[in-house]
């Protein structure tokens, strides 16, 4: 009896060594890169110069690169004087996905800014693009830093990032825009403004301002003005946002920045919608929004949600947990979620309806 019980332990520890040694076998195999992969990122087993004696780094499949125009000792990155005299950090964030017909134009206009460049930091995340857009970008920035020689010219940084999220749902306006999109679609715009954020905010950004790619005119004057409008209780601010028409007559554009109504508030409560979209006709909803208020005499108006066509948020908040949500919240979700959000973190949107920025 003593015999087959030392026969069947030495059975044992040979069967675990040998599972042991399989193991480790097949650690290093396409099988466990692939599983990795899975998750968003893949193992690096490189054993480099740079990465002496470091194994199974965990990269990320997509780049993400930071060109610094001026060099951090240079005198013309602004300090606390530089505060003080009117020109908090500004961080410009972009998403960007099929730029290739448009990123000149967003340039010139991005360029024009007045604001100090050397108070200005961008940041750009490119998704889900097989038009070049990521180098377009790339090589902008790469070949800017040759040519600016200027210190007040150049920014103080700028972000560059390649995370796409496999979603391609068409090009055409109902594909982009209609109704039974908008959940995937603000859910992986949200997505994409929170991987944006996270890769470019600095502890020295005061405040964020989010532009979209399309946008085709605003003053040059923008970020100062904005800022003009900015107080003790105005930490997020949006613009109105209109289109021109082939007459030149403009229209509301950005249905996202809105206010509740005891109208709105009643149909909240009835309504089985998920999510309560802006600008359809499938349901009247009773709120107001900022598109209408255009002329109205207060030139700043309190609201509840906010769109992401010109949007600036004090940093703190962002950094205090305020995010775009790509899940559904109090039935809105994206931009909108951010603002009802903010509200829930004692936080208030406010809307400039006279303050225009074209489509």
């Amino acid at each position: 009896m003593v015999i087959r019980k030392r026969i069947f332990v030495a059975a044992i520890s040979v069967l675990s060594v040998l599972w042991l040694l399989f193991l480790v076998s097949n650690f290093s195999s396409t099988s466990w890169n692939e599983i990795f992969s899975s998750f968003g990122g893949q193992r690096s087993y490189e054993n480099s110069e740079e990465l002496t004696g470091i194994t199974n780094i965990w990269t990320p499949k997509q780049p993400l690169e930071v060109f610094t125009e001026i060099a951090q000792s240079s005198p013309e990155i602004p300090g606390p004087e530089m505060l003080s005299n009117g020109y908090p950090d500004v961080l410009i964030l972009s998403p960007l996905k099929q730029v290739s017909g448009h990123i000149k134009s967003y340039f010139t206009l991005l360029h024009s800014l007045s604001y100090p460049k050397n108070s200005i930091s961008l940041g750009f995340l490119v998704s889900d693009s097989d038009d070049r857009s990521y180098d377009l970008v790339r090589d902008h920035f790469l070949q800017r830093k040759k040519v600016v020689t200027n210190q007040t010219e150049k920014y103080r940084d700028v972000t560059l990032v390649h995370q796409s999220f496999s979603y391609n749902p068409g090009s055409n306006w109902v594909d982009i825009h209609g109704m039974r999109n908008q959940i995937p679609r603000r859910k992986v715009l949200a997505k994409s403004r929170n991987y944006l954020l996270f890769s470019s905010l600095r502890p020295h950004h005061e405040w964020v301002l989010w532009i979209d790619s399309d946008v085709s005119h605003y003053p040059p004057t923008m970020v100062q003005d904005l800022l003009n409008f900015t107080g003790p209780d105005k930490h997020i601010l949006v613009p109105n946002s209109y289109w021109r028409d082939d007459k030149g007559e403009e229209h509301p554009y950005d249905r996202n920045s809105w206010r509740e109504t005891p109208e709105s508030r009643k149909f909240l409560k009835q309504t089985q919608e998920i999510v309560v979209f802006e600008g359809y006709s499938a349901y009247t909803t009773g709120r107001i929004s900022l598109g209408d208020l255009r002329g109205s005499n207060e030139s700043v108006v309190k609201l509840d949600a906010v769109g992401g066509t010109v949007l600036l948020v004090r940093g703190r908040l962002h950094r205090e947990g305020l995010v775009f949500l790509p899940v559904p919240y109090e039935k809105a979700i994206e931009t909108e979620a951010l603002g009802k959000l903010a509200l829930g973190m004692g936080y208030q949107p406010w809307g400039l309806p006279n303050y225009i920025t074209i489509h």
